[in-house]
């Protein structure tokens, strides 16, 4: 309702509205912004997330136009080419929706390329410094706090908005969201100078650092959350600071999902995570999400062997077939009592800005579960790697 409202204001107010779940009135707000300015990629992308019906031959349309006709930026190319993508799903064209993701991942490799040699770095270091638990420190009284967090790591598009939701359904749980607090403070506390949040060098110098410090910064930085007893950071990439958590937060409980890897990787390939984050660059190729899938797991799973009281690896298809068996065995290990509110967490009002925003407002489901299968044989190369 404000007077002359801009595209920018409209297109904020669409998000903001998306986040707190009021999808309708997103909707209402994205179309005046493109009835305004139709070059307007973001809201493009963030309006084929809520199409319906006759809207989506008309935005199809709309998206066609500006891909064929029109000179774009890299940036404005791959919003609108998920945007197509996400329409093209919608009427069931799974072929070309994959083409057209296909073609503007090429596109971003040529200009953003994909380092998995410093990946491979950073997994291989870990394996070696952390090989058992004489790496561990033992618990250090002084960084605890009567706040304690709980971490949720994992592949992305692995269900860990689903878990965050389900965790922070309870009355004793606050959620943070996707926090960067302990990456950037370990790595400032690191004295690392080189260019990269997460590197080997980074790595390599954090072993120095006062872990009682860090713990008591990054509990300051996070304060602001809430006074529950709890509070959750659901920062996937989290899972590369694994032995570092246990450091500043010996009986901090963390939680790593562990979903399909045909499912996850081409979840991983159809989203449009930040484009200039060099985290999510392994996600231009489906042999690049297959490689960096393997490599997380078999991290995790050797960090299971060192860190087993504490950290649990929580399988996402069990979950959301058997919800309310696996909902109260999460409870447990979190030493929280069971609530029937964490069972529909959908009734959860709290703003929600991941890419599982649409779906943590429905009730816990089974409809995500070999949806890969849409895509065959694009997923070809994916069953190579998986079955060898």
């Amino acid at each position: 309702n404000a007077p002359n409202p801009t595209p920018n204001f409209l297109y904020n107010y669409a998000v903001s509205s998306k986040f707190c779940g009021e999808l309708e009135q997103a909707k209402k707000a994205l179309w005046r912004v493109l009835d305004d300015d139709s070059t307007y990629y973001k809201a493009h992308f963030a309006l084929s997330e809520l199409t319906k019906g006759d809207e989506i031959h008309r935005h199809l349309a709309q998206l066609k136009q500006k891909l064929d006709n029109e000179a774009q930026t890299l940036e404005a190319r791959l919003h609108l080419s998920h945007s197509l993508a996400r329409e093209l799903e919608k009427k069931r064209d799974y072929t070309q929706a994959f083409d057209v993701l296909v073609q503007a991942k090429k596109e971003k490799q040529k200009h953003l390329p994909y380092n998995g040699a410093a990946d491979r770095e950073v997994f291989d270091y870990l394996h070696a410094a952390f090989a058992s638990t004489k790496y561990i420190p033992p618990s250090s009284p002084s960084s605890q706090s009567t706040t304690r967090p709980i971490f949720i790591v994992g592949m992305p598009r692995s269900g860990t908005t689903l878990v965050e939701r389900i965790l922070s359904s309870h009355q004793q749980v606050s959620s943070g969201g996707e926090l960067q607090d302990f990456s950037t403070l370990l790595k400032q506390m690191s004295g690392s100078q080189s260019l990269n949040v997460l590197d080997v060098n980074t790595l390599k110098q954090a072993e120095s650092i006062d872990y009682n410090k860090l713990a008591q910064a990054y509990l300051a930085r996070t304060q602001h959350i809430g006074n529950n007893a709890h509070f959750v950071d659901k920062l996937p990439f989290n899972f590369f600071y694994l032995p570092y958590i246990r450091r500043a937060f010996p009986n901090a409980k963390i939680i790593c999902l562990q979903r399909n890897p045909m499912d996850t990787c081409v979840g991983n390939f159809r989203q449009l995570f930040s484009i200039h984050n060099p985290h999510y660059h392994y996600t231009h190729s489906l042999l690049s999400c297959a490689t960096f899938y393997r490599q997380c797991m078999n991290w995790v799973e050797h960090w299971q062997a060192i860190d087993g009281d504490n950290f649990m690896l929580l399988n996402y298809e069990a979950l959301v077939s058997h919800p309310r068996q696996h909902i109260a065995d999460l409870l447990g290990f979190c030493e929280l009592s069971w609530e029937e509110n964490c069972l529909h967490m959908q009734g959860n009002t709290a703003p929600v800005s991941t890419a599982s925003k649409i779906q943590v407002k429905m009730p816990i489901n089974q409809q995500s579960i070999g949806r890969w299968q849409r895509y065959k044989p694009h997923t070809d190369v994916l069953e190579t790697v998986f079955h060898q």
